[in-house]
């Protein structure tokens, strides 16, 4: 069993490395692990820190006052039933990333179909959703035309009272292009 010591013997070094808030998304599940019954051992296994680092977090002033409230709330949700939900995550949530999980395992096997259009929609799809997505480029074009032509075009895109009075009118066509 390791040694306790007082937050004034431990080396600068030490106290340097210990949280400063217990805030962060790991040091929260550090601590419902650790509520749990989880050892420091595979607490550092599931959240991939080495066991000195979680030693240090779990012995810091921060984490002990942090894990003491989180046992609080929990004992007082008991009585709810909502502690279950609490240490567990929300049923929903995790029931949406395990579905994300087979889907994206499927999209991984139509990347091996033998359709070019399955195969072609699934890997435009995967790239869209890395951040990859096809970059649309606008581009503008000015044409300068006589009168004569300006009120054809009038017709049939629409009428525009105020473009009545322009002596020098300039139509504007834009067109969206992949890239």
């Amino acid at each position: 069993m390791p040694r306790l010591i007082a937050q004034d013997e431990k080396a600068e070094s030490t106290k340097k490395l210990q949280i400063k808030t217990a805030d962060r998304g790991i040091v929260q599940k550090i601590i419902r692990l650790d509520t749990c019954g989880w050892k420091p051992k595979q607490i550092a296994d599931e959240v991939c820190l080495s066991g000195s680092r979680i030693s240090i977090i779990m012995h810091s002033p921060m984490y002990v006052k942090a894990r003491d409230d989180f046992a609080n709330k929990l004992e007082s949700k008991t009585i709810d039933k909502e502690s279950t939900k609490e240490v567990e995550g929300d049923y929903v949530t995790q029931k949406i990333k395990t579905l994300a999980r087979d889907a994206i395992d499927t999209k991984a096997e139509l990347l091996d179909s033998e359709m070019d259009t399955v195969r072609s929609a699934v890997s435009s799809d995967i790239l869209d959703r890395a951040g990859y997505a096809a970059k649309k480029e606008t581009r503008v074009t000015t044409i300068s035309m006589s009168e004569k032509v300006a009120e054809r075009i009038e017709k049939v895109m629409g009428y525009d009272e105020s473009a009545k009075y322009e002596r020098n009118r300039q139509v504007k066509v834009t067109q969206e292009v992949p890239a």
